[in-house]
C-alpha cells in the first residue's frame, strides 16, 4: 500500500535468568574446567600449544592445532540464558492461551489497524491482559561466552589470538567486523635500524621507469613504496631485516607493484599497530595468487590483510605461512 509502513515488535516480561555457575557479580570467576568440560574436551585442550613467558610466538602447527580443537570441540559454551513470558501475536512460547484470545478478538485494534494488533493493550480497556493470561515460559536470549576461559592462561593468549584471526578471516567481507589485532613488536625497528638511510621523502625509486625492481635496504617501510609508473612493474621483491607495515588511514590499502610475481622477505615484519583493522597490501591478481608462496619471515607481528585488485582478498592465517620458526600472528 503505498505511502503506509510496517514495523515488527517484540513484547516480552522478562521473569528470569539463569547464569553459568562460575559467574560470580557478572563477571565470570575461576572456573573449574574438569567440571564444565568433557574429559575428551579438557584432554585436548590440554595438549595445545601453549606461549613461554616473555615469548609471543607461536607456530603454524600450534596455531592449526586450535583451529582444530574449534572445529572438533567449539570456541564457546553457554554462559547465561533469559527466559519470558512472551506476548506477540505470533508467541514463542506456544501458550494456547494465545489462540483463545485471538479468537475471543482481544488483540483487535478497531481505531487505528482496523485488524489484531500487539498495540491493542495499550489503545483501549477490554484488550487482553498480557501480564496475568500467558503462563508458558520460554528462553529469549543466550549469551555465549569463549571456552579459553578453562585454558591454563598461557594457552588462553594463544586461543583469543587464533581465534580472533579465524573470525575476522571468515567474516572479511560484509561485515564491520573490527578484529583490534595487537602488533606487540619486542623491537623499536626504527630505533635498531635508525642509520640505515631509510627511504624516506617522495618514495622508493618514484621516477624510475622498469620491469624488475628488487630492493634491498636494512628497514623498509611498504607505506612509502610510491612509484611513477607502477604499471610497468612486473616482478616487485623486498629483501630487508625488518619490513614495516603501517596502519591504514580510512582504511585505505597499499597498493604494491608487480604485474607477475611480489616476493617479500624479511628477518621481522611489524604489521599495524593499535588500529581496529589491519593493514591491507592490494596486489595484481597474477602476484595475489602467487603471495603465499612469496613471503617469508623470521617472526611476525601483529595483522595483515592482502587482496586483489580485482576485488579478491585473504586474510594471512598462520597455517598459511611458510614453516618458518619463530613467526606469529
Amino acid at each position: 500500500m503505498e505511502h503506509w509502513s510496517y514495523v515488527l515488535v517484540r513484547r516480552s516480561r522478562k521473569v528470569g535468568t539463569a547464569t553459568h555457575p562460575y559467574y560470580q557479580r557478572g563477571i565470570l570467576g575461576n572456573p573449574d574446567p574438569s567440571i564444565t568440560l568433557r574429559p575428551e574436551t579438557l584432554t585436548a585442550l590440554k595438549s595445545h600449544e601453549k606461549l613461554k613467558k616473555e615469548s609471543t610466538n607461536i607456530s603454524m602447527a600450534g596455531a592449526n592445532g586450535y583451529l582444530s580443537l574449534y572445529e572438533t570441540f567449539g570456541s564457546h559454551f553457554i554462559s547465561r540464558v533469559d527466559a519470558a513470558e512472551i506476548g506477540s501475536i505470533c508467541i514463542a512460547s506456544k501458550d494456547p492461551s494465545m489462540e483463545t484470545s485471538l479468537k475471543d478478538g482481544l488483540w483487535f485494534d478497531h481505531k487505528y489497524a482496523g485488524t489484531n494488533s500487539i498495540f491493542a493493550p495499550y489503545l483501549r480497556s477490554g484488550a487482553v491482559n498480557v501480564n496475568t493470561i500467558f503462563k508458558k515460559v520460554v528462553a529469549i536470549s543466550v549469551e555465549l561466552a569463549s571456552l579459553g576461559v578453562f585454558a591454563e592462561y598461557y594457552r588462553m593468549l594463544i586461543w583469543r589470538r587464533i581465534f580472533k584471526g579465524a573470525m575476522y578471516t571468515k567474516y572479511m567481507n560484509g561485515s564491520k567486523v573490527a578484529p583490534y589485532f595487537s602488533n606487540n613488536c619486542p623491537y623499536d625497528l626504527k630505533s635498531v635500524f635508525k642509520g640505515s638511510n631509510p627511504i624516506s621523502g617522495d618514495g622508493l625509486l618514484s621516477t624510475l621507469a622498469t620491469p624488475t625492481i628488487n630492493v634491498w635496504q636494512e628497514l623498509i617501510d611498504l607505506d612509502m613504496i610510491k612509484l611513477q609508473f607502477p604499471d610497468l612493474v612486473k616482478t616487485f621483491s623486498v629483501f630487508a631485516s625488518g619490513i614495516l607495515i603501517p596502519s591504514p588511514n580510512d582504511n585505505a590499502a597499499i597498493d604494491i607493484p608487480g604485474t607477475r610475481t611480489v616476493t617479500m622477505l624479511g628477518h621481522v615484519i611489524a604489521s599495524g599497530g593499535s588500529g581496529p583493522v589491519p593493514p591491507n597490501l592490494r596486489l595484481e591478481s597474477s602476484s595475489f595468487k602467487e603471495i603465499k608462496s612469496r613471503l617469508f619471515c623470521g617472526e611476525f607481528y601483529g595483522g595483515l590483510q592482502i587482496s586483489s585488485c580485482e576485488g579478491d582478498g585473504d586474510r594471512l592465517r598462520d597455517h598459511e605461512w611458510p614453516d618458518v620458526p619463530g613467526k606469529q600472528r
